[in-house]
């Protein structure tokens, strides 16, 4: 198996992981309380930026980067 399927299967497994050991209300929660940026461009949401200091950011990053990674939103942190 090619190393960018494996990647993809391990942020899969850890999306799954998360989502049950939290719930999705729990998650969305857990989201909407990071303090960032979401920038727009021409009505339309091309990047949001977390705060990378928050608790737990990578898994929530990978995520979100997955959640909205077909839309052609770019998750990043930053300092806020």
């Amino acid at each position: 198996m090619p190393k960018e399927e494996t990647d993809k299967a391990r942020e899969s497994s850890l999306i799954v992981k998360m989502l049950r050991e939290r719930g999705i209300k729990r998650f969305v929660d857990q989201i909407l309380s990071i303090s960032g940026r979401v920038i727009m461009k021409k009505q339309r949401i091309p990047e949001v930026i977390l705060n990378p200091l928050y608790p737990m950011i990578n898994r929530i990053v990978t995520v979100f980067r997955t959640l909205l990674e077909s839309y052609g939103i770019v998750v990043s942190l930053d300092e806020i």
